[in-house]
């Protein structure tokens, strides 16, 4: 994009490779990053436009240091999380602590291409993009469970030339096709189920804790009330708390975590459709099966099926719909 620039380099000065940059699209830009760092590595990027960045964090931590005229922001990545920022007329670095394995992606774009995404959508989103764009970004959320299904397919992709273009054209758009789905949720919704402020560290950390202990006893899990005590926060604010940290209820969370574990053991082909519902807190099988096609778009049974006929497709399923 011109007028905007990325380069990275670890802190020795050796080059930044696992850093990936593709222009996907004429003015829409792709950022893949996976690998192992050995060593701390900062990325410095300059924006001298309006530009929004959607950040998916699959894993590892990071730290963006943003600097806007007189401004300047520091924002924490942690995994699990997507960020969408607005930035205008900006700079900074995207630092990365060596000892870690990170799976990030990110998708740049100018503010006046999502207003031309937004221009046939009936709603009061293309107003905000014009008026306080800052509104609908910086905020950190959870990553939909489609997202994090795209974002996997598009770092594992092993395709190459002509095919790997198209590839992470069309995976981009879908990323974006959910991203805006998801804004429009939000303007559909009343404030109370709009992002939150950020919550104090300790409670922050006690949040996710409390969402560690819900995927440990996902075949039976603890009610709110003895999560809650688990966790030491009173039942208002660890409801808060998830809303704050996930952009989801606690049994949303949840829901996801099963429906994501069910996927894996579902892919090792180790397990029949029954074990896996019941591993996963599913006493009935016939509603595993419904929430498992809501999720992925086919029954387990047709998944399972279609990954005997194709095992090198384990781990690339399609995702149809977004769940909140």
């Amino acid at each position: 994009m011109e007028g905007n620039s990325h380069r990275g380099k670890a802190v020795d000065g050796n080059d930044f490779p696992q850093l990936r940059r593709h222009e996907v699209q004429q003015g829409i830009f792709l950022s893949l990053l996976d690998g192992k760092f050995e060593k701390d590595a900062v990325s410095h990027f300059e924006h001298k436009r309006e530009t929004v960045e959607f950040n998916f964090i699959l894993s590892g931590r990071a730290r963006a240091s943003v600097r806007r005229h007189t401004d300047f922001e520091r924002i924490d990545v942690q995994p699990g999380t997507f960020m969408a920022i607005y930035l205008p007329s900006s700079e900074g670095d995207f630092s990365i602590s060596a000892g870690q394995d990170v799976r990030m992606l990110g998708i740049e774009l100018e503010l006046a291409q999502l207003e031309s995404l937004f221009a046939q959508q009936d709603s009061g989103l293309l107003k905000r993009l014009h008026v306080a764009p800052e509104t609908l970004f910086n905020n950190s959320l959870a990553i939909s469970p489609a997202q994090k299904m795209v974002a996997r397919q598009m770092l594992a992709c092993s395709l190459s030339g002509v095919a790997l273009t198209l590839f992470l054209q069309a995976k981009t758009l879908e990323m974006l096709a959910y991203q805006i789905e998801l804004f429009t949720r939000f303007e559909s919704r009343d404030d109370n189920a709009r992002p939150h402020e950020p919550l104090p560290l300790g409670d922050e950390k006690k949040v996710r804790r409390a969402r560690e202990l819900l995927k440990e006893q996902m075949a039976d899990p603890p009610n709110l009330e003895e999560l809650a005590r688990l966790c030491h926060l009173n039942v208002g604010k660890l409801k808060k708390g998830f809303r704050s940290v996930f952009g989801s209820t606690a049994f949303g969370c949840l829901h996801e975590d099963r429906m994501e574990r069910a996927h894996q053991l579902l892919s090792t082909r180790q397990m029949n459709v029954s074990q896996v519902a019941w591993e996963v807190g599913y006493t009935n099988v016939g509603h595993f099966s419904v929430a498992f096609r809501k999720a992925y778009g086919e029954s387990p049974k047709k998944f399972q099926q279609q990954l005997a006929l194709f095992p090198e497709m384990a781990g690339h399923r399609f995702r149809l719909d977004v769940c909140s």
